[in-house]
């Protein structure tokens, strides 16, 4: 999942400004008189924006999967899609019935490879 973008907020010569990637360059929005001003600013004009959105918290292991490959598979060839689908079979097989929250609320588990 791509990073979470909140802005970095700096000093100006008369107050706060605040900047973001976006698009492959650095915009800005200066002429905030507290950090708090730029950072509500940016989060009612430009956080909804840039927000990309995390998977469902409703979607399984499962699912995930055959949304990636759908998806990924769309701009490969037949034989990265079946690689693809053969290296991802035995996670599948452990945890296909997760959601998505008990991927991130248990990481050491899903390094053992134990589910729930």
């Amino acid at each position: 999942m791509p990073r979470h973008t909140a802005g970095t907020v700096y000093r100006t010569a008369h107050g706060y400004g605040i900047r973001w990637p976006e698009g492959g360059k650095r915009p800005r929005k200066t002429g905030f008189t507290t950090k708090t001003e730029a950072r509500k600013w940016w989060a009612a004009n430009v956080g909804p924006r840039l927000d990309r959105g995390a998977p469902n918290p409703d979607i399984t292991f499962d699912a995930f999967a055959e949304l990636f490959l759908a998806r990924h598979g769309a701009t490969v060839s037949a034989r990265t899609v079946a690689t693809l689908t053969e290296r991802l079979a035995p996670a599948r097989a452990v945890f296909g019935d997760w959601k998505c929250p008990s991927w991130r609320a248990q990481p050491m588990t899903w390094r053992a490879g134990e589910p729930g």
